[in-house]
């Protein structure tokens, strides 16, 4: 799973907290727990019980958005973006502004194809002068100008959300696919080192440090990151591409 969804889940985590003072019993609390519940399986990757979890919490209180948000996340897990987008679409009918929200669903544009909406999405949440973490939505507005082909201005928005979150890790590896693009595997190389210090187990770092030692010519250390992917996840699309380079070296 990339990092960026387990971050958006991480989030969405810490926004169940409720105060000390709220009826436990209440339908809120209670729906409340049911999404932390869920978020907790999706770290786990148990994206299925997640959605059982979510549609307890929706249930119990149709007015959590928090729970729709997360039904979004996961259905976007699950690969069906038909429910994906309605979930989101919810959860932003009952909270139009709420930040995290319109990250979530900008992420999710953005991974349909839909840089348009998924820019307006994105723009929306960094409006809100009392987003915590803005630097989310300034690494999705990157991978946006990124995939127009707008290098200079993605890099620009990375810039913002290191300014926010120094060693972000996130946008320490976006930048390091961009630096790759472009053929400077020096800076590429230091900024996905940062990166997978932080960020162990993301695959796209640990296949785009296997392809920087590759084109260093630092054969071993190719394989054992290609190996290292193909071990942890063999039918990803990073496990299978790590499988095809691996065969390719010399």
């Amino acid at each position: 799973m990339k990092a960026a969804f387990w971050l958006a889940a991480l989030l969405l985590l810490a926004g169940c907290a409720t105060s000390g003072n709220e009826n436990a019993s209440s339908p809120e609390k209670r729906a409340q727990i049911y999404t932390a519940l869920g978020v907790a399986y999706l770290q786990q990757g148990q994206t299925r019980a997640a959605v059982q979890e979510f549609n307890k919490a929706i249930e119990i209180d149709s007015r959590s958005a928090d729970a729709h948000s997360a039904l979004g996340l996961a259905y976007q897990q699950l690969n069906q973006p038909e429910l994906a987008a309605k979930a989101f679409r919810e959860a932003l009918d009952i909270s139009p502004h709420a930040p995290g929200i319109l990250n979530n669903y900008g992420a999710f544009l953005l991974s349909q194809g839909k840089y348009g909406e998924a820019e307006k999405a994105l723009r929306q949440a960094l409006a809100d002068p009392l987003y915590p973490t803005p630097q989310f939505a300034y690494l999705n507005l990157a991978k946006v100008h990124a995939a127009r082909g707008d290098q200079q201005q993605a890099r620009a928005e990375l810039n913002r959300a290191l300014e926010i979150q120094p060693n972000f890790a996130p946008a320490l590896l976006q930048l390091a696919i961009l630096d790759y693009a472009e053929g400077n595997l020096p800076a590429a190389e230091s900024e996905v080192e940062l990166a997978l210090a932080q960020m162990p187990k993301d695959l796209d770092a640990r296949l785009l440090a296997g392809q920087v030692a590759r084109d260093r010519k630092r054969y071993g250390e190719a394989r054992r990151h290609f190996q290292q992917v193909i071990d942890q996840a063999p039918f990803s699309p990073q496990g299978r591409r790590a499988q095809s380079l691996l065969l390719q070296l010399p």
